[in-house]
């Protein structure tokens, strides 16, 4: 097999089926990687396994019928251990760790899942996936955590093409909020969520980081710290938030996670 295992919806819970989970675990995996609800494993078996046979992730000879490699990739994925969640518009991607140097990456990209094993520092892959569709307007810009409240963040959802540019041209505004404005805008006025995910009954949200790509930063978005119906919007150089979330995501993994 590849290195990279890639399986559709239906052929993931046909997987599922071949490897004995009962019927709610593997409902509730189902669930935890965005099936539709109508998706029942024990109905998606057969068709499947044609194209399961086609791609060589078969095995006669083993007691399930699964190749060794993707045996151990889904018994992997079942075990009740945190994973961290990277969130974009069209794609979803789960960290899952083996250990703190080792872990199992799966991306959720129209209706495949991809998985693929990695040694690396998980920093690595998240600078990878890290995608700044902008650049600096503004050299050796002052990083000033700006302040702004939920109306006001919620407006610039709704704002036109020509405000924006006005906002950026405003001499008198600051440069770090001007390169804010035009990054947001940049990105399609998509916010990156990074979630830290305990698998109970359901995902349960551990814990959540928010950012927007930018031109020379990261723009990371402080909703836990909003008083007053303030948002906190600090500026920070990719590698210093790298690093903080390898922090978060090294302390996470040490949490215990109980399964109920």
């Amino acid at each position: 097999m590849n290195s990279t295992i890639t399986l559709t919806h239906e052929e993931l819970a046909a997987v599922l089926s071949l490897s004995g989970y009962e019927r709610d675990i593997a409902n509730k995996m189902l669930d935890w990687y965005i099936f539709p609800s109508q998706l029942q494993p024990e109905n998606s078996v057969y068709e499947p396994v044609k194209t399961l046979a086609a791609k060589g992730y078969l095995d006669s000879g083993r007691p399930t019928g699964l190749a060794d490699r993707l045996e151990q990739m889904i018994h992997f994925l079942g075990q009740f251990k945190p994973a961290v969640r990277w969130l974009e518009k069209d794609r979803i991607r789960f960290i899952h760790p083996f250990s703190q140097k080792s872990f199992m990456v799966q991306e959720i990209c129209n209706g495949k899942h991809f998985f693929s094993f990695h040694g690396e520092k998980i920093t690595e892959t998240l600078n990878v996936w890290y995608r700044s569709q902008t650049y600096a307007l503004f050299k050796d810009m002052e990083f000033l955590t700006l302040e702004l409240t939920q109306d006001t963040f919620e407006e610039l959802y709704q704002m036109t093409g020509a405000l924006t540019q006005e906002l950026i041209a405003e001499k008198s505004a600051p440069p770090a909020f001007r390169q804010f404005i035009y990054d947001f805008n940049q990105n399609k006025k998509e916010i990156y969520t990074l979630s830290f995910l305990n698998k109970r009954n359901k995902l349960e949200v551990d814990q959540s980081i928010s950012f927007i790509p930018g031109g020379d930063c990261v723009w990371y978005i402080d909703f836990k710290k909003a008083e007053n119906d303030q948002i906190f919007i600090t500026p920070l150089k990719l590698n210093d938030f790298l690093s903080m979330i390898e922090l978060d995501i090294q302390a996470f993994m040490v949490t215990p996670s109980i399964a109920n």
